[in-house]
């Protein structure tokens, strides 16, 4: 247990000490199975009361073994039901001297991959409303999964992703199974004395770039009927749960749809208190209140039900809690969303979901499930995806960058409407068809396009090409897509043309040929064309497609020996086509 951590923040007003800080636990309490989660909360009920401090998880399967129902249900097998370590004592402290998270650096996100497209979302709700209809469920909390690769650490993704996303129910847990890193906005308990409060967080609206739209999408929310019902239905259900436990006639609700505005969307809250006795136990408070009714729905054992039967994989962490308790028994809980998983060391698992009603449109419930992984989507924000090609490209090749171009957007994130995007491309193009000129469409992550052009250089009358000193690494993914994350290329490209060399070669890690840092190169060898396959580690230029077919190539893994006795050497790109160099 030497190097867990749990790391609890508030971001969204961040101090000096604005982390608790929970290191060198004494003791791991565990639940696997249904049967240990009740005897786990008891368990740190009791280290507790000696003195101690007790901070963990808590997933949402826990919840069937609090509930008085048995109810048939998924089980993420990997993800403990209780997970919670048991400390000598907690330090406040800032970001900056938690040095696993102040030393890291920027990561990127890609690969993202839904575990259910719109057609079986879809499908899903369709049946899910024939329990509306019968009374089953008046309002559901739908979820389900995404997943996503990521760049560098866990430690890397959480630094680059709290930019994105600050919150005050954030946390960091290092755990021997992987980490799990929470941006979550979302309040389940938090108790002082004898004060305990829930803020429940239903209703959604995207933010907008302009002042005037982003103010009016925050004034639709604060007065939609359809958010208002829907948040008044889990309120009437959290009140309900905070009285089983609470003095008589001292539930209360503080601050009913109130909106809060984060980096990505606007969210409504309402804020319910209660008086409960100081010493009650943290295992009578989840037997009362988990899981939190703003993520299964209401009435909430029979929407549990519902969950478990249609939603096809278990939710682990997402929509659990995470949080601490101190020895005098005051404890605050996070609602787990937001919420990521390591999968492996660069695989993380994120929940999405919102809540359904009968009158709720489909394609837009599954909008919103997509707009609340946005943040993680933006810490792509640090670079751009461009095409390059020459202005007097006919429509098909114009066509096949557009087509590479929405392939790299699906890839990490970005915001792509292809239509908007040809026009604006053809447009531009349309003042340059005199004269060839270089054009460069450039995209950053929310969608935005940016045009330039420049004149062509003549092309050197003998080019020449030097090899880079510096080695590639075939599994790096940005070297598949043409992105501003190029610093090697660009660096080793200005040093050849100090040197009047036309471009520079780059092998990579296994002394394979790849590519040149602004060309596809193709190599003549005993009378036939061959070119480096794209898993060398280069990417798929939209003319070396062609020139595939038009030289009759051949991909193959190639050598510096290659290179050197090569009958020929070819760089071709959708700016200047084939251009013939000498080594």
């Amino acid at each position: 247990m030497k190097d867990v951590f749990l790391a609890f923040e508030d971001s969204k007003n961040a101090s000096q000490e604005s982390i608790r800080l929970f290191r060198h636990p004494i003791a791991e309490i565990r639940a696997n199975d249904l049967l240990e989660v009740v005897p786990s909360l008891t368990a740190a009920d009791e280290w507790r009361r000696k003195g101690y401090y007790v901070a963990g998880l808590v997933a949402y399967e826990a919840g069937y073994a609090l509930i008085d129902k048995k109810i048939s249900h998924r089980h993420l097998p990997q993800t403990p039901l209780v997970q919670m370590y048991v400390f000598e004592s907690m330090s406040l402290t800032s970001f900056e001297n938690v040095t696993e998270l102040s030393r890291a650096t920027v990561s990127s996100c890609y690969a993202f991959q839904e575990s259910l497209n719109f057609t079986e979302y879809a499908e899903k709700i369709t049946e899910l409303k024939k329990y509306f209809f019968s009374g089953d469920s008046y309002q559901t909390n739908f979820s389900m999964r995404q997943t996503f690769n990521c760049t560098g650490t866990a430690f890397d993704l959480y630094k680059t992703l709290r930019g994105q996303q600050k919150v005050s129910y954030g946390a960091f847990l290092n755990l021997p199974q992987g980490a799990v890193l929470s941006f979550s906005p979302e309040l389940f308990l938090k108790k002082t004395g004898d004060l305990l409060t829930t803020k429940p967080m239903k209703g959604t609206m995207p933010r907008e770039a302009s002042p005037i739209a982003d103010e009016k999408n925050k004034v639709f929310l604060k007065n939609d009927e359809k958010t208002i019902a829907e948040n008044l239905m889990i309120v009437d259900l959290l009140r309900n749960d905070m009285g089983r436990i609470a003095k008589a006639g001292s539930v209360q609700v503080e601050k009913l749809f109130e909106v809060e505005s984060y980096e990505t969307l606007h969210q409504m809250t309402t804020t319910i208190q209660a008086h409960v006795d100081r010493d009650v136990s943290v295992t009578q408070v989840f037997k009362a209140l988990f899981p939190c009714g703003s993520i299964t729905g209401a009435p909430k054992m029979r929407t549990m039900e519902l969950i478990a039967q249609l939603e096809n994989k278990a939710r682990g962490i997402y929509t659990g809690s995470m949080g601490f308790i101190s020895p005098d028994n005051d404890f605050t809980f996070n609602v787990a969303i937001r919420t990521l998983q390591q999968k492996d060391s660069n695989t993380y698992e994120l929940g999405l979901g919102g809540g359904v009603l009968m009158d709720s449109d489909i394609l837009s419930e599954y909008q919103e499930c997509l707009l609340k992984g946005q943040f993680v989507k933006k810490a792509n924000g640090q670079f751009e995806i461009f095409e390059t090609l020459i202005s007097t490209a006919e429509s098909s090749k114009r066509q096949a960058h557009l087509q590479r171009l929405e392939k790299s957007c699906q890839f990490f994130g970005f915001t792509f409407d292809g239509e908007k995007l040809k026009q604006q491309l053809d447009s531009f193009l349309s003042d340059y068809q005199k004269e060839p000129h270089k054009v460069k469409l450039s995209l950053n992550v929310t969608g935005k396009g940016t045009l330039s052009a420049q004149a062509l250089e003549p092309v050197p009358i003998r080019p020449t090409v030097i090899i880079s000193s510096k080695k590639t690494e075939s599994t790096d993914i940005f070297l598949q897509h043409k992105t501003s994350k190029r610093q090697l290329y660009e660096s080793e490209w200005v040093l050849a043309k100090t040197k009047n060399h036309y471009d520079v070669l780059f092998f990579n890690e296994q002394d394979q040929l790849t590519e040149a840092s602004r060309h596809n190169v193709f190599l003549k060898i005993k009378g036939q064309w061959f070119t480096p396959p794209v898993h060398c580690g280069l990417l798929p230029g939209v003319q070396r497609s062609q020139s595939l077919v038009h030289l009759g190539a051949q991909e193959k893994s190639l050598t510096l020996a290659d290179l050197k006795n090569a009958e020929k050497i070819l760089l071709t790109n959708s700016v200047r086509g084939p251009v013939e160099v000498k080594l």
